[in-house]
């Protein structure tokens, strides 16, 4: 099972200055009747909501088996509610926070819209008491691309607890699932499918507007000199690093670290073009960062595609925890973010989806070929505890440090002319082209949906 324990409380009202802004302290909630499960979608960049469709269309279809198959009467009030959100259709070129600002707003205008409708069709279930006005209802949220940075923005303002004073209810709200897919989290600076150097890499972020210089973090030089000067990693002063801010600050951290589960699914194998697998999978060369092979579901296979699910422990505390000192280096830099993200806990998906690309990948020489995937296996089996240590060892046991993973999965024994996986993960539907183009993505996308809809039904029950 990909999702366990669920911890509520997240965000402040929306501010004109996010410097103002402080994370509310997690919550844990008393026994309580959801009427429903919220699961918003955001596309990436260049796209519209269209890009997700095949995905809302997978969660549905997975709650009316779930219907189907429990007569549980729990379950007669089931309601997922998934919304592919449409606010940033023609505008992912104005930077993060300016996507993450509209997302937030058109998710609480939503929520807002579709619990007036119900309250006052009389279809929404409030539990016991037909005249409460108190809705509690789970939030999950599926990021795609650059739409999981605008979701991790996003949540750092929007509200746990807000009212609707037309309809005189009031709404809670409980974190559920955080899911990106494709994300670039550690920005595209330095992270480019072939190396770039960094002249190259300033040119094209002007070339793609705000949202460029966000990802190829062309302020970081600023902040850095700033941070030399007051002694500090925060960005001060115009120096607004927000890709390193949002991995390394408290009022971006504590909103993400109040889900119940963070998941991360993660091209390797050199198959995306847009996101390699470092930037995706929260990885870096220089990092110690322990990785665990989930026992449940250690290995996806399934169809054309195959995946490994490790996961990494909670250790950062929800709040008080602060990094102090001075980072010069770019690979420092990386390995604090990676650092940061690690310790809030994941379950990382890392999807080897080569088979389900329609150019196939040209060998390279057999001097030069490494196959990845078997080194990766051979290692697992030499480190899977033998059954007289089976009972001492903890779940998750075989382990992976983040520097292996990165040195292992981002490369492949071929050669991939159109590396074709970024589409392939989520089967991309936006155009009829592109959806038969990855089309055997889609058994992938139908057991994420699967298990995201069974992580719900134990919620409800």
């Amino acid at each position: 099972r990909m999702f366990r324990q669920i911890i509520s409380g997240f965000g402040g009202e929306p501010d004109d200055e996010h410097e103002t802004r402080s994370p509310s302290t997690p919550v844990a909630p008393s026994k309580i009747y959801i009427s429903a499960h919220f699961v918003f979608l955001a596309h990436g960049f260049m796209g519209n909501h269209k890009e997700l469709a095949f995905l809302e269309e997978a969660i549905k279809e997975a709650v009316a088996d779930a219907k189907s198959q429990e007569r549980d009467v729990k379950y007669s009030d089931f309601d997922v509610v998934v919304y592919r959100v449409q606010c940033n259709n023609t505008s992912t070129f104005d930077g993060i926070e300016a996507g993450g600002r509209r997302l937030a707003k058109e998710v609480q205008d939503f929520i807002k819209a579709y619990v007036a409708e119900r309250r006052k069709n009389g279809t929404l279930p409030v539990g016991a008491d037909d005249d409460s006005v108190d809705v509690h209802a789970t939030i999950s949220f599926f990021g795609y691309s650059l739409g999981g940075l605008y979701c991790r923005y996003a949540i750092s303002l929007l509200p746990l607890n807000f009212e609707h004073l037309e309809s005189n209810t009031s709404i809670t709200l409980h974190p559920n699932t955080f899911c990106t897919a494709a994300t670039p989290h550690l920005g595209i600076a330095s992270h480019t499918y072939f190396i770039l150097p960094r002249c190259f890499e300033y040119m094209l972020a002007c070339a793609l507007g705000k949202t460029g210089k966000d990802l190829f973090r062309v302020e970081r030089r600023k902040r850095r000199q700033c941070c030399q000067c007051r002694g500090t990693m925060e960005n001060v002063g115009g120096a607004n690093d927000l890709v390193y801010a949002m991995s390394t600050q408290e009022l971006y951290l504590t909103p993400l670290s109040t889900f119940k589960r963070r998941i991360s699914i993660i091209n390797a194998f050199g198959t995306d073009f847009q996101v390699p697998t470092a930037t995706a999978g929260m990885l870096s060369l220089h990092s110690s960062s322990l990785h665990y092979l989930s026992d449940e579901s250690g290995k996806w296979d399934i169809g054309d595609i195959d995946a490994l699910v490790f996961k990494t422990e909670q250790t950062r505390r929800t709040s008080g925890m602060k990094y102090s000192g001075t980072v010069s280096r770019k690979s420092d830099e990386a390995l604090t973010m990676a650092l940061s993200l690690d310790s809030l806990g994941w379950t990382k998906i890392f999807v080897d989806c080569r088979k389900g690309m329609r150019c196939p990948g040209i060998p390279l020489p057999r001097l030069c070929r490494r196959p990845r995937k078997e080194m990766i296996d051979s290692l697992i089996v030499k480190r899977r505890p033998s059954a007289s240590q089976s009972g001492n060892t903890k779940s998750g046991s075989v382990v992976f440090e983040s520097k292996e993973l990165c040195h292992l999965m981002r490369k492949s024994e071929q050669l991939h002319l159109i590396p074709t996986g970024h589409f392939v993960l989520v089967a991309h539907s936006k155009t009829p082209r592109g959806s038969k183009m990855s089309a055997k993505g889609r058994p992938f996308v139908r057991q994420a949906a699967v298990d995201l809809v069974n992580d719900m039904k134990t919620f409800q029950a």
